[in-house]
């Protein structure tokens, strides 16, 4: 008995590619991204997902159980009921009932292309706050902002405090140092 090992399954199997052929052709969409995931249990069964990104940029995933039968398609993350029977094992391999589970899929997808289409135009994009120097968030407000200014202005005259002290000290230890250095003699 040979059956399909799930194990053996990758993106350059000769069974994906049918799957991804099979795929292409009922909905007359390329697929350019196949993603073969690792194997999972459920419900004590070992399971692996086959997922086809479309051009389109639905997902259509299989899960495929060990021997080839697939239990389960999910159309953008959400579960699709099939009447035919998908079998990815070439000893149960049903040619009709595959074309037929393929495009009931493919119809599924053709009538949700608009309405996903429209729900990822309208998908908002979040630009993250933006930070200071520090990684710290700048404040909107304008209370906030004079506090955080007004902050950042101690800070600076603190730093300015210390190296004007700095500075002195090193010119006076420059006048002690040259008071007990002897002149040269003038050169004639």
């Amino acid at each position: 008995m040979s059956d399909l090992k799930i194990e053996d399954l990758s993106d350059q199997s000769p069974t994906v590619k049918t799957l991804q052929t099979a795929m292409e052709k009922a909905t007359g969409q390329q697929v350019p991204i196949v993603n073969v995931l690792k194997p999972t249990r459920k419900s004590g069964v070992s399971v692996r997902p086959i997922e086809l990104v479309l051009a389109g940029g639905q997902a259509v995933t299989f899960l495929v159980r060990q021997g080839g039968d697939v239990y389960r398609v999910q159309i953008n993350g959400k579960d699709f009921p099939l009447t035919g029977d998908i079998t990815l094992s070439p000893e149960k391999y049903q040619k009709q009932s595959f074309d037929l589970a393929m495009k009931q899929i493919a119809e599924s997808i053709r009538t949700g292309q608009a309405a996903f289409d429209k729900k990822k135009t309208t998908a908002k994009v979040v630009i993250p706050p933006a930070k200071d120097d520090k990684g710290r968030t700048i404040p909107k407000n304008t209370t906030q902002m004079l506090k955080q200014v007004m902050a950042e202005e101690a800070e600076i005259d603190a730093v300015i405090t210390q190296k004007t002290e700095q500075r002195d000290t090193m010119k006076l230890q420059l006048e002690q140092k040259q008071a007990q250095a002897p002149l040269p003699a003038p050169a004639m």
